[in-house]
């Protein structure tokens, strides 16, 4: 009976987990460069945990048939979250400080240990006439910091940028073997972990669109679907847990008793 209130407040959490990702997902269907975290829910036996701890520890690899026969599994489930990063629809916008990677790749911004990666190309000039993000962090090209003179800005498909005509540097586009790896920062950011390995993709390779901003990848339908699967999902474990709830209590408090 404890086993199976335990089963049904976990699987209550999971589906609390799923409805705060899909509730982030659409809160930032409108935010350039976004990329949906996609979660599933999977299924893993106790033997199969025990010996994965085991195989862990330098143990040798156990008779999966004493495993069960000892763990008597109870089937446990955990969310894989993981980032959609296939490119979102491109939109105009005729500001010539709206920059769009088409195919794959990253902007890299800030500097030092600082470094993030993301595909919202929204750039504005600071007070040094170098190309930032909204919150100040530098847009990095070939050579370091792209900084610009002159009124007129244009951005080559290959990622070189002009003022008044005049060539200023190029913009570094990063392509990442894993993208699915990279650690989501904060909004359309993300950062590698130490051990992913990543490559500057070559100017012949770079297709940049000027003008234009990279939409998120969110369906707005799909994720309001799914939303509402998860909330069922939810109600439904909440009974569960309240009906074995129930009958704990009539089983500790009228089973046993005297007439």
């Amino acid at each position: 009976m404890l086993r199976s209130l335990r089963t049904a407040e976990r699987a209550m959490q999971l589906q609390q987990l799923r409805l705060e990702t899909l509730a982030n997902n659409l809160a930032n269907v409108d935010s350039s460069g976004f990329k949906q975290i996609l979660t599933q829910v999977t299924r893993e036996d106790q033997a199969t945990r025990q010996a994965n701890k085991m195989n862990n520890l330098g143990l040798p690899d156990p008779d999966k048939s004493v495993v069960d026969a000892v763990w008597n599994p109870l089937p446990a489930t955990r969310i894989q979250a993981v980032a959609d990063h296939r490119q979102g629809a491109l939109r105009t916008t005729g500001r010539d400080l709206d920059l769009a990677i088409v195919g794959d790749g990253f902007f890299e911004v800030g500097e030092g240990d600082n470094r993030q990666y993301t595909r919202n190309g929204s750039f504005r000039l600071d007070g040094n006439r170098q190309l930032v993000t909204a919150d100040g962090l530098k847009l990095q090209g070939t050579s370091g910091p792209v900084t610009i003179e002159g009124t007129s800005i244009g951005v080559a498909e290959d990622g070189t940028v002009t003022g008044d005509g005049v060539e200023v540097g190029r913009i570094k586009v990063i392509k990442f073997s894993v993208p699915q790896k990279l650690d989501h920062v904060a909004g359309s950011r993300f950062r590698p972990p130490p051990d992913q390995p990543f490559e500057e993709v070559p100017s012949n390779q770079v297709k940049i669109a000027q003008g234009q901003l990279e939409h998120s990848n969110v369906n707005a339908i799909d994720t309001l679907i799914d939303m509402i699967a998860a909330q069922r999902a939810f109600e439904i474990e909440a009974k569960i847990l309240q009906a074995n709830d129930e009958t704990l209590d009539r089983s500790v408090n009228q089973l046993g008793r005297k007439a």
